[in-house]
């Protein structure tokens, strides 16, 4: 009689074999094609497509950038010139929203000031961004030494008052664009660096980097080819929020000490309108005080020359 087969232990049973495993749909094959691992870029895509905030986000800042490239074929009016016929009109038909003092087209210089707006903020958050990841990236993955050097210079440059520093600029320069965007790229790199410093500290103990350095890669090319693409999160987060902060600091900051963009940003006839106006609302105050605070739009000053 032959002996009956033995039963194999649960404990080293094999595993059942799962045929329907839950995928998420981004990462599943279109119907017809053969499977393929996708990138982490089509991944990002894929998700980026579902979700409708950021589609909308994305739509309203489409047409936000559009508005201010086109901004001399969308408006009607010259921002240079003013029409005191028509000055201090709220919004209407012709002026959707409405005059200033001289009577210029709000909405036409909000559009041209658009420019200058965008310009400093992508200008700022790119200088600053690379610059940024640069000093990161060096003082996290070498450590030691480089790593002390690096970040007391971070930190020296963050205990200097960046309100001091923009006095100071608007004594001293013109007011460029070219000048703002100087100032601020070199005050805004400072976070970055301590961001990718601590996310490159993270991913340099990883398997991916002790493999390429086993395979005999240089630690240059470990660092862009293998790091700084993993770190690609925080480059974009840090990036993005700069361009809002610079632009803060530019109109708000920036404007409250007189170091923001000056007339002559938009053009030379803008800078002689204003020293003309300026000089008539002298004149005009010693004369009479409240037609002369109306002339400057409100702002409180002296009755008198000085």
């Amino acid at each position: 009689m032959p002996d009956a087969p033995e039963e194999i232990p649960s404990a080293v049973q094999p595993l059942p074999v799962l045929t329907d495993v839950a995928v998420e749909p981004e990462l599943r094959a279109p119907p017809g094609t053969s499977a393929r691992a996708r990138s982490p870029w089509e991944i990002a895509w894929l998700r980026f497509k579902r979700h409708k905030v950021a589609i909308a986000s994305l739509v309203i800042l489409v047409i936000i950038t559009l508005l201010a490239i086109f901004a001399s074929v969308i408006s009607r009016y010259n921002v240079h010139t003013p029409d005191l016929a028509h000055a201090l009109e709220g919004p209407n038909g012709k002026h959707w929203f409405g005059t200033d003092n001289t009577g210029r087209d709000v909405f036409s210089r909000v559009l041209h000031g658009g420019r200058i707006s965008l310009l400093v903020g992508v200008s700022v958050a790119l200088w600053s961004g690379i610059f940024g990841t640069f000093v990161g990236a060096l003082a996290g993955f070498y450590g030691r030494w480089v790593d002390q050097l690096l970040m007391r210079i971070t930190d020296l440059f963050l205990a200097i008052p960046f309100l001091v520093v923009l006095i100071l600029a608007s004594s001293l320069l013109s007011g460029s664009v070219f000048e703002i965007i100087l100032i601020l790229s070199l005050f805004f790199w400072m976070p970055a660096a301590r961001i990718i410093r601590g996310t490159v500290l993270s991913l340099k103990e990883k398997e991916f980097v002790e493999a390429a350095r086993a395979s005999g890669a240089s630690n240059a090319r470990i660092i862009v080819l293998h790091i700084l693409p993993n770190a690609l999160g925080p480059i974009i987060v840090i990036t993005t929020l700069n361009v809002a902060a610079s632009e803060q600091f530019t109109i708000a900051g920036g404007s409250t000490v007189h170091c923001g963009a000056a007339p002559g940003a938009c053009g030379p006839r803008e800078r002689r309108i204003a020293a003309s106006l300026a000089l008539f609302e002298r004149r005009l105050r010693r004369r009479n005080p409240i037609l002369g605070r109306g002339i400057g739009g409100g702002r409180p000053g002296p009755l008198r020359d000085h």
